[in-house]
């Protein structure tokens, strides 16, 4: 995946970040049980909840993502470098998202009913059996780029 080009408008780096960091998140996803990996492909806008894939963008902003691409590009830093990083970042925000959502109990999220409504808040917010499983997918997206 190349930069952006530097005459690049804010829409075009989010869409950057949202596309060079979406196979990193997709190869990090395929490492969790499947039950876990269907809600957070859900939440994430890849799947419906029957787990057929979804041909229409994702629907975060990758504000995030975006942010330590640029931070890495500004320091010097290699784009390939800080694309695990960056599908961390994004990870930890969707599963903080995915949480507050069961918390407010909101029923909506990017437009379509919330992960928790559709596969119910044991689901959503796991055990902590499974809860080591989002644990492990953080420590794997980061481990490989050593």
């Amino acid at each position: 995946m190349t930069a952006p080009p530097r005459e690049s408008t804010t829409g075009d780096l989010l869409t950057h970040a949202r596309t060079a960091v979406r196979p990193v998140v997709d190869e990090a996803l395929a490492t969790i049980p499947s039950r876990t990996r269907l809600v957070v492909e859900y939440h994430l806008g890849h799947r419906d909840p029957a787990g057929n894939p979804i041909s229409a963008p994702p629907g975060g902003k990758a504000i995030r993502p975006a942010l330590v691409l640029a931070a890495a590009g500004a320091t010097g830093g290699r784009e390939r470098d800080a694309l695990r990083a960056a599908a961390v970042v994004e990870l930890v925000n969707d599963f903080t998202l995915l949480h507050d959502d069961v918390i407010d109990r909101d029923p909506m999220r990017r437009h379509r009913p919330a992960a928790w409504s559709v596969f119910g808040t044991a689901a959503a917010i796991p055990d902590p059996a499974r809860r080591g499983d989002l644990v492990t997918l953080a420590e794997l997206t980061t481990r490989r780029n050593r």
